[in-house]
């Protein structure tokens, strides 16, 4: 952003600053009833003579930067810097901000509008998107002192209106069924098919065509990971952030009955606290909690330190192991490539979001009660789940227009 007062509005991350004060700026009187004075300094006396107070304080200050999950804090930062963008331009006062300004800045993000063009884009900022923003504006502005205006009604009036004509849904990717997904883990094989005919057609000569010993591990490895990756996304109904960020501490065995993963990091946790997700073991190759295992196993043949750590990590082309996690992009390559391997037809309509839809979509047809598939699914309501179901089958079936005797 350009040199703008707007992100020195910033919560401080300075000590002194982030101890719990009393608001100073909300527009009352300096003397309060019930908090006693603003301004007779008590507060901060009672902290400079007192050391077990002050280590209480700097605890304080380590659970308010804990408060919110890293990725959350990002989102937030980008939102405000966004929004501080918005009131530069138009010079709208930031902090604290009117209603009227937020209300126009939603109307504004909706049409996706360049902010150095002013030329409107082909789409709006998606609801949960905008949701966002409005959590960052709220956040900032709570962290100041400053009453949220997001909660105005001039402000979820305009918030309704643009729910409304979106009818959103969400990210409409088409949905990977239990058949779809079979097909996928079963054509992984073809990869190491697919590498060695490239570096046969690129070798100049024949020992130049064979696969080393490095790249046989890569491709093993790959193999595993992937089939895993598929099974383990698709069972638990996990974003594609969610299986970047699983780690094994995430893990609990329960014998006899299967595997618990503590879902972290997910949009609806941003205090981290994790939702637990039950993946009873099956009789069947598909077995995601038998897949994890395998590639486990694999792994650690490579890598002996792996029982900690990111579950699901990078390989590299010699056949080794990186110690830090793949990203959501690599989840979605690796959807993407197991499509086309399996030869789904319009693999363009699918995505990494095509395992958690298919969850719930295969789920429901399946017979499966929406209040127990939101257990795994871990949505917070049975309407947001239900956007989730792309049940066209049952759609024509059930039509009324098929049941007019035409």
């Amino acid at each position: 952003m350009n040199d703008s007062s707007y992100k020195d509005e910033k919560p401080p991350r300075d000590a002194s600053d982030q101890v719990p004060k009393a608001p100073k700026d909300r527009g009352n009187s300096d003397e309060d009833p019930e908090r006693g004075s603003l301004e007779d300094g008590s507060f901060e006396e009672k902290l400079a003579a007192n050391p077990e107070l002050r280590r209480y304080a700097e605890d304080a200050v380590s659970y308010h930067e804990e408060a919110l999950s890293e990725n959350t804090r990002r989102a937030y930062e980008s939102g405000w810097d966004d929004f501080c963008l918005f009131c530069e331009e138009y010079d709208f006062a930031p902090l604290p901000a009117e209603p009227g300004t937020v209300a126009l800045y939603l109307s504004f993000l909706a049409k996706k509008i360049d902010h150095q063009t002013g030329e409107i884009q082909k789409e709006g900022l998606s609801v949960p998107s905008l949701e966002q923003r409005l959590s960052a504006i709220g956040y900032y502005h709570e962290e100041k002192g400053h009453e949220s205006p997001t909660s105005a009604r001039q402000v979820t009036s305009v918030m309704a209106g643009i729910r409304r004509n979106q009818k959103h849904r969400s990210e409409q990717a088409a949905p990977l069924m239990t058949y779809h997904i079979k097909r996928m883990v079963d054509s992984l094989p073809k990869k190491a098919d697919v590498y060695a005919k490239k570096k046969r057609e690129r070798a100049k000569t024949e020992l130049g065509a064979r696969l080393t010993e490095g790249e046989k591990r890569h491709l093993r490895l790959l193999e595993r990971r992937n089939r895993a990756l598929i099974l383990i996304g698709y069972a638990a109904a996990l974003r594609r952030s969610e299986i970047a960020a699983l780690r094994f501490e995430d893990l609990r065995r329960e014998p006899g009955h299967g595997l618990v993963i503590d879902v972290r990091e997910g949009k609806t946790d941003q205090e981290g606290q994790g939702r637990e997700v039950y993946l009873p073991r099956l009789e069947s190759s598909y077995d995601p909690t038998g897949a994890l295992d395998e590639w486990r196993e694999a792994a650690l043949k490579v890598d002996e330190d792996l029982e900690r750590g990111p579950v699901f990590r990078r390989v590299t082309r010699g056949g080794n192991l990186k110690e830090g996690p793949i990203t959501g992009r690599t989840v979605g390559n690796v959807v993407q490539e197991a499509i086309r391997l399996a030869g789904i037809s319009g693999p363009e309509d699918y995505s990494a979001h095509s395992l958690r839809a298919g969850h719930a979509t295969q789920a429901t047809k399946n017979g499966v009660p929406a209040e127990i598939a939101m257990n795994t699914t871990r949505h917070a309501s049975r309407e947001q789940f239900s956007e989730y179901v792309r049940n066209e089958e049952e759609a024509f079936e059930s039509a009324s227009s098929g049941k007019l005797g035409l």
